[in-house]
């Protein structure tokens, strides 16, 4: 059986809910405390952003390779998104 733990069981990206494998919070009780699940499902809401930034990040390196571009530092000047 599997463990959700959360506000919601619809899985809205607002209303985070959290599954865990069968067994694994049972397993580790002392690093799944009810504190540390409450902590994990306030970060979940930014799980949809961070899997569409990931994507973005797998989708350049793939071009990256494809294109044979060696690694670029950033323009000093530049503003890194999400940041200021």
């Amino acid at each position: 059986m599997t463990t959700r733990v959360g506000r919601d069981s619809s899985g809205a990206p607002d209303k985070p809910v959290l599954e865990f494998r069968p067994g694994v919070d049972a397993e580790y009780p002392d690093v799944f405390t009810d504190d540390a699940k409450a902590a994990l499902v306030e970060l979940a809401r930014f799980n949809v952003e961070r899997l569409a930034l990931m994507e973005a990040r797998i989708a350049r390196r793939a071009a990256r390779a494809r294109d044979r571009e060696p690694i670029r530092f950033l323009d000093p000047d530049s503003i890194i998104p999400r940041t200021r």
